[in-house]
C-alpha cells in the first residue's frame, strides 16, 4: 500500500489508530492523544499520503523526492492550513483537528492530486474536482472548501455541524482510506452466507448492576469470544476502565454503577478510547466510521464488533451538555450499545447480544435484527469497536 513505509502502512490498516502519539490538551481537561490528531500529525500524514500518490505513476516525481520545493505544489510547505496564535506568536501544530480542520486538509490535497497527476484519482472523483478554479486552494473561505466537500457527498453534513466539531482518528484515517481508494484491513472474499459467533453472555443489570455499563460490558463479551480476558469478571473490568468527569474522550464519564437521573453528564466512553483500553486485554481496533457493508463482512469473517445505538432502538435523540470547563456539547442522549455476534446475508439480519436484559434478569438476552432497521440506527454514529485474532495486524 505504501511500498516500504512499514509506519504509514500500519496506521492507513487501522493497526495503529489506537496508539500512537502523545497527550493532546483540550481547554481544562486532557483529550487522550489517541483520540484525535494533533493538527501538526495530521498535516504530516497528509503530505506522506500526497508523496505516494504522486510517485504512483509519474518516475520524474519519484527523482525529485529529496527535494519537496522542486514540486508546483511544494509539499515541504503542505501544512494544511496551520494558523498562528495571535498570543504566543506560536503555531499550533499542537492542538487537536476538529472536523473543519480535516476537511479543510482533504480539498487541498485533492486539489493537490488533480492538479500535479490526477491519475492518481479514481474518475468520478476526478469529475467533481476538475471544474474547479485552478486557485481553489488559495481563493476558496475555508468554509467553501467544506460546503465543496459536502454538496458532493465526499463528506457526510455532520462536518457542517460546528456543535460537535471533535473527530476521532478513526474516523479521520477512515475519510483518508475512502478519497485516496486505500484498501480496508481485512481479506472480504471467500466469505461464508451466515455466521454466528460463539460466545458468552454477560448482563450488565445481574449479577453486577452496572445500568449505564454497556459499552464495557458488550466489549467483554466480545474479548472472551475471541478466547481474551478469560480470567477477567464484569466487575474488575468496569473497575478497570479510565474514568472522567465530563467529556467522553477522556474516559467514561462518572461511574457505570450509576446513572446520571438528571441527565447533566453523558455517561458513555468514546469508542477510540473504549478501544484503547481493552487493547491490554487483546487485539481490539476502534473501526467508527466503517460502513454497513464493511461492518457484515467482519462479522461473516468472526469478527465481533461492539456498536453504539439508541436504547431500545427508539430515535436518536439530542441534548446540551456542559463540560466541566463551561463548554458545552450536543450529544446524542439516549445512547446504548450492543455487541453484534453474527450476520445472515441470505435473510439480511444481524445476531444481537444485548447486555441490557433488565427486562428479563435470569434470560440470555439474544436476538436477530433485520439490516433494514439496524442500518439506519446504526448510520447515525457509526461508532465502532472490533476484538481481531492474534494474528490479525
Amino acid at each position: 500500500m505504501f511500498g516500504d513505509n512499514k509506519i504509514l502502512n500500519k496506521i492507513m490498516c487501522f493497526a495503529v489508530v489506537i496508539c500512537l502519539f502523545s497527550t493532546i490538551s483540550f481547554a481544562t481537561e486532557k483529550i487522550a492523544s489517541d483520540y484525535s490528531f494533533t493538527r501538526g500529525e495530521f498535516s504530516t500524514l497528509l503530505k506522506q499520503v500526497l508523496i505516494e500518490q504522486i510517485n504512483k505513476n509519474n518516475t520524474n516525481w519519484q527523482q525529485n523526492m529529496s527535494d519537496y520545493h522542486s514540486v508546483n505544489y511544494s509539499l515541504d510547505n503542505f501544512n494544511v492550513e496551520l494558523k498562528t496564535d495571535t498570543k504566543n506568536k506560536s503555531q499550533d501544530a499542537g492542538l487537536s483537528v476538529n472536523r473543519q480542520f480535516v476537511a479543510i486538509g482533504l480539498f487541498d490535497a485533492l486539489i493537490t492530486l488533480k492538479d500535479c497527476n490526477y491519475s492518481s484519482l479514481n474518475l468520478s472523483l476526478y469529475k467533481k474536482l476538475k471544474n474547479l478554479p485552478v486557485d481553489a486552494k488559495s481563493s476558496f473561505s475555508d468554509q467553501q472548501k467544506v460546503d465543496f466537500l459536502v454538496e458532493q457527498e465526499l463528506l457526510s453534513p455532520q462536518f457542517n455541524n460546528y456543535d460537535n466539531p471533535e473527530i476521532s482518528k478513526a474516523e479521520s484515517l477512515r475519510l483518508i482510506s475512502q478519497l485516496f481508494s486505500y484498501p480496508f484491513f481485512i481479506d472480504c472474499n471467500n466469505l461464508v452466507e451466515k455466521n454466528v459467533i460463539d460466545g458468552v453472555y454477560i448482563s450488565q443489570v445481574k449479577p453486577v448492576y452496572a445500568p449505564v455499563g454497556c459499552e464495557a460490558t458488550a466489549l467483554l463479551m466480545a474479548l472472551k469470544a475471541k478466547g481474551y480476558a478469560s480470567d477477567i469478571d464484569l466487575s474488575q473490568f468496569l473497575d478497570a476502565l479510565p474514568k472522567t468527569e465530563s467529556h467522553p474522550a477522556c474516559g467514561f464519564v462518572g461511574s457505570p454503577y450509576i446513572p446520571d437521573l438528571e441527565k447533566k453528564t453523558r455517561t458513555t466512553i468514546a469508542p477510540t478510547i473504549l478501544a484503547k483500553f481493552a487493547q491490554d486485554y487483546g487485539n481490539v481496533v476502534d473501526i467508527s466510521a466503517s460502513t454497513t457493508e464493511e461492518i457484515k463482512s467482519l462479522l461473516l469473517a468472526d469478527v465481533p464488533i461492539v456498536v453504539y445505538m439508541t436504547l431500545d432502538y427508539e430515535q436518536p435523540y439530542y441534548r446540551w451538555y456542559e463540560l466541566s470547563n463551561g463548554e458545552k456539547r450536543y450529544w446524542l442522549s439516549n445512547n446504548h450499545a450492543i455487541l453484534l455476534a453474527g450476520y445472515d446475508a441470505v435473510n439480511q439480519q444481524y445476531f444481537i447480544r444485548d447486555p441490557y436484559n433488565v427486562n428479563n434478569q435470569d434470560e440470555i438476552f439474544e436476538y436477530w435484527m433485520s439490516a433494514a432497521e439496524f442500518d439506519v440506527l446504526y448510520n447515525e454514529r457509526r461508532y465502532a469497536v472490533a476484538v481481531f485474532d492474534n494474528d490479525v495486524k
